[in-house]
């Protein structure tokens, strides 16, 4: 009568769990460029097969070992677009995550961007100064974050390394000198 019961606890062959998937970046809501990387965390309780990246409901990419780094199609439209990772463990149970994300125009030079941004490598980026969350926000890849505000900023070693209207500073919680607003 136990039967049906116990199996789920002992006998390898009726798992029913799911494996756990967490999309560790980009985060959601991130600006992200073209060909942009996901990278996720899986596990189950017996073993991770495979996981898999759709971005709008296609399938993009495949790992098949851990650490999973799943890219994404160079040929995406900029705008939002919606980002799911499949983990499938050996049963073919699946656990889900999802986030969206916002794909940055490209862009030649800094004129192409919107105000507040600059053209780093093809994607406009948050211009020194601006507000970030991680570092991919930035045109620099620095998102510094200090004890009272997430800047856009590049490193320094004086004044002269640094555009009109940004000064290098030490920041409060770190010795390391940074181009600040002035």
């Amino acid at each position: 009568a136990y039967l049906d019961w116990l199996s789920q606890f002992f006998d390898p062959i009726s798992d029913r769990q799911a494996p756990t998937v967490t999309i560790t970046s980009p985060t959601g809501g991130t600006s992200v460029a073209p060909a942009f990387t996901v990278k996720a965390d899986a596990s189950d309780d017996h073993i991770v097969v495979s996981v898999q990246l759709l971005v709008d409901g296609v399938a993009a990419d495949l790992d098949i070992e851990a650490p999973y780094e799943l890219t994404a199609p160079a040929n995406l439209a900029a705008g939002t677009h919606q980002i799911q990772v499949i983990a499938t463990d050996g049963f073919d149970n699946e656990g889900t995550a999802e986030a969206t994300v916002e794909l940055a125009p490209a862009c030649a030079a800094d004129a192409d961007c919107a105000d507040g941004q600059e053209c780093a490598s093809g994607t406009c980026a948050g211009a020194l100064g601006t507000e970030c969350h991680v570092s991919a926000d930035c045109a620099s890849d620095l998102c510094f974050h200090d004890t009272d505000r997430s800047i856009c900023a590049s490193d320094c070693t004086s004044n002269d390394q640094c555009p009109s209207g940004f000064a290098c500073q030490r920041s409060a919680i770190s010795p390391a000198t940074k181009c600040f607003p002035s």
